[in-house]
């Protein structure tokens, strides 16, 4: 070789000082001698004229290398290696990584402490890189400068898919330090969902997130996960199937189908919480999944032991929306978020039980005051342990329409518009505690006619008249007298063991109910 082409004295020492591997010359074009370890010791014996090979096209591979070094690191910086490690000799596989960048040295301590599951790495080069004690980010670079021989488990092709991540990795650096993860993403791929950039609105996410979800697994997974994350995930948990009839709708076992589920929701729960992207052609966009995250934390701090009224309780609070809104992702949503889809759809029939019982024993007792310690009782000894809590049936009660608080703290009474013309008289004289004549019941109700009232009430057997005298009362009501005169007379005349006057009987009937004396004449 013509070794005065070659001048090392410009070059930066952190460029002489890195492993000759670096140069990417092959195996046949290394130097025989192990004493050229570093690229400087390699340029200083190409100047010495020591540096001999058997192949003249390895001399020639050296020559053509050392010549682009020297074209693109003329300046004696190091900040020109990029450009040359962009064109340097490439080789079809690694079995031995070597790589350096000025730009990766200059990371940020946070950046350099990330797993290397975030760099899109899958779980066979993963495992081979821990296998050397290699478990970050900035241990990989560290290592990857210093030559990464050798490892078991990475093979030639794993290797190609490290350098290609660290290459990637090296054009995201951004000035402060920090690595702009979507360039990376682009850089190596992958797709970037979705696809533009979204207001992080709760509203928009609930509309994106299952073509997103769809799209993820797509090109992450196989056809048939696509099919189980449509029929069996993207769903309302109130129509949750057992796997048994995802099966026969997809011709698949079950056994099949849980992998499958489990294996779609974990590469989500780890992309959406840790970032953890281990084999995935996919990256969100971090603000897209913001409100997922709030929700979750929401959801944390809800500890009612009713997971769906803490999961309604969730989504009001940090979505403003109902269950409703999310009925066609409910399942994915609550599986990423931890929870199991089966035992909430238990929970969702008691709650929607609890709900039909509240409003029956409304109903059954519209016309009383409402409480809740009687309502929940009720509840009770139709669901036994999965009925609410005396909190949760509070709130139910306090969303119930046509409810207004009772005269009680806590108690609930049904208005009067809401009611009809019999319940209406019902309430006014359980008010009054006393039989009332029928003009004061429709003034009290404001009823048209009291000959209307008189019907409806005598059509009902919660009423009962107080003789003729147009009284009427409750007939729950035990001291009220309702029977007519005469027939009261007629009692009091086989009890007693001699006749008795009419002022007599007056006076004894006068004890039990209102009653005029000339009420006894016509009975003489």
């Amino acid at each position: 070789m013509n070794n005065r082409r070659f001048s090392g004295k410009n070059l930066h020492q952190w460029v002489k000082n890195l492993p000759i591997g670096h140069l990417q010359l092959g195996r046949q074009a290394l130097p025989e001698r192990e004493s050229s370890s570093t690229i400087g010791e390699m340029i200083n014996a190409v100047e010495r004229g020591v540096l001999y090979h058997i192949s003249a096209t390895a001399a020639r591979r050296i020559d053509r290398t050392l010549n682009a070094l020297f074209r693109m690191l003329g300046d004696g910086g190091p900040d020109n290696w990029d450009r040359f490690r962009k064109t340097r000799p490439r080789l079809s596989s690694y079995k031995a990584i070597y790589f350096a960048s000025p730009r990766l040295r200059a990371l940020n301590a946070r950046e350099r402490g990330l797993a290397l599951a975030k760099a899109h790495l899958s779980r066979r080069a993963i495992n081979a890189l821990e296998k050397g004690h290699i478990e970050t980010i900035g241990h990989l670079i560290t290592q990857a400068e210093r030559g990464i021989i050798n490892l078991a488990g990475l093979g030639v092709f794993k290797g190609l898919e490290v350098v290609a991540s660290l290459d990637a990795l090296a054009d995201a650096v951004r000035k402060d330090g920090t690595i702009d993860w979507l360039k990376f993403a682009q850089r190596r791929n992958f797709a970037v969902l979705p696809r533009s950039a979204i207001a992080p609105t709760p509203r928009d996410f609930i509309r994106e997130f299952p073509r997103v979800c769809e799209a993820a697994v797509a090109m992450t997974f196989s056809k048939n996960a696509a099919r189980i994350l449509k029929t069996h995930l993207l769903r309302a948990a109130s129509a949750y199937n057992a796997r048994t009839k995802t099966a026969k709708l997809l011709s698949l076992n079950r056994e099949t189908i849980r992998l499958y589920e489990n294996e779609i929701v974990d590469a989500l729960r780890g992309a959406i919480w840790n970032e953890d992207y281990c084999g995935c052609q996919f990256r969100f966009r971090r603000e897209f999944v913001a409100p997922l995250l709030e929700l979750r934390e929401c959801l944390l701090q809800k500890v009612s032991p009713n997971l769906r009224s803490s999961w309604a309780a969730a989504l009001q609070q940090s979505w403003g929306v109902d269950p409703q809104a999310v009925n066609n992702q409910e399942i994915l949503l609550l599986r990423l978020l931890g929870r199991d889809a089966s035992s909430f759809q238990r929970e969702s029939w008691a709650f929607r039980r609890a709900h039909a019982e509240v409003q029956w024993f409304v109903r059954s007792s519209r016309t009383r005051p409402i409480e809740v310690g009687p309502v929940r009782q009720h509840v009770t000894r139709k669901l036994g342990r999965l009925a609410p809590t005396p909190k949760e049936v509070l709130t139910i009660l306090d969303n119930l329409p046509n409810l207004e608080p009772g005269p009680k703290r806590g108690s609930f009474v049904v208005p009067l518009k809401a009611l009809g013309y019999t319940d209406r008289c019902e309430v006014v004289l359980r008010a009054r505690g006393a039989p009332m004549h029928l003009r004061d019941l429709n003034s009290a109700i404001a009823a048209d006619s009291s000959k209307r009232t008189s019907v409806l009430l005598s059509a009902s057997s919660r009423f009962v008249p107080i003789g003729r005298t147009g009284f009427w009362a409750l007939r729950e009501w035990q001291d009220v007298e309702a029977r007519t005169v005469s027939d009261m007379v007629a009692e009091l005349l086989e009890s007693s063991p001699r006749p008795l006057r009419g002022t007599e009987l007056y006076r004894l009937i006068k004890l039990r109910r209102r009653i005029g004396y000339h009420s006894i004449g016509p009975l003489s």
